[in-house]
C-alpha cells in the first residue's frame, strides 16, 4: 500500500498518531561482515589481488568496524583495487628502468633490495622493498579513498 504524509511544524498541524508514524520508519539493522567473511568477499571480488593486500585490508576494515567507522566491504574492494593498480604501475616504471639500470634513483633501490634479500632470505618471503611499497601504496589507497583520517586503522 503507499501512503504520503508531509510532516510541517506549525500550529495549523497535527502531529500523526505514534501508530503511523512508527510505521513509516520500517528499520532493518545489518552489521558488517566479520573477518572471515570480508576476507571471502574481497578475495570474490578482487580475484587477481594478492593475499598480503586483502590481509591488510580485512584487518584495517575490521579495526575501523571495532571503532564504529562506517567503512563498507565496498571501501575495501575500493582499496585493493587502487593498490593493485598502483603495484602495476610502479612494476611497468621498473622493468622500463631495468633497461636503463645505471639511472641513479635505481642504485639506490638495487642496493636497500640486495642488503635486505640477504637479511630476510631465511624468512622466504617477498623481499622487503617489495613488502614496504605494498604498504605505501595501500596508505596511499586509503588516503584517496577515505581520507587522511581512515589512516589511524592501519
Amino acid at each position: 500500500f503507499l501512503f504520503c504524509t508531509t510532516m510541517n511544524e506549525d500550529a495549523s498541524t497535527f502531529d500523526i498518531p505514534e501508530y503511523i508514524y512508527s510505521r513509516l520508519q520500517p528499520q532493518i539493522y545489518l552489521d558488517f561482515p566479520d573477518e572471515l567473511e570480508e576476507r571471502k568477499i574481497l578475495s570474490a571480488q578482487v580475484p587477481f589481488s594478492t593475499e598480503e593486500i586483502i590481509r591488510y585490508v580485512v584487518r584495517f576494515l575490521q579495526r575501523a568496524h571495532r571503532q564504529d567507522e562506517r567503512y563498507s566491504i565496498r571501501d575495501g574492494i575500493n582499496i585493493s583495487r587502487y593498490a593493485l593498480k598502483r603495484v602495476h604501475q610502479r612494476e611497468v616504471v621498473r622493468s622500463n628502468d631495468k633497461k636503463n639500470p645505471l639511472q641513479p634513483k635505481n642504485v639506490l633501490t638495487a642496493t636497500l633490495s640486495k642488503t635486505y634479500e640477504k637479511k630476510l632470505s631465511h624468512l622466504h618471503s617477498i623481499p622487503f622493498e617489495i613488502n614496504s611499497e605494498i604498504e605505501q601504496v595501500l596508505h596511499e589507497a586509503i588516503v584517496s579513498i577515505l581520507g587522511k583520517d581512515a589512516l589511524k586503522y592501519t
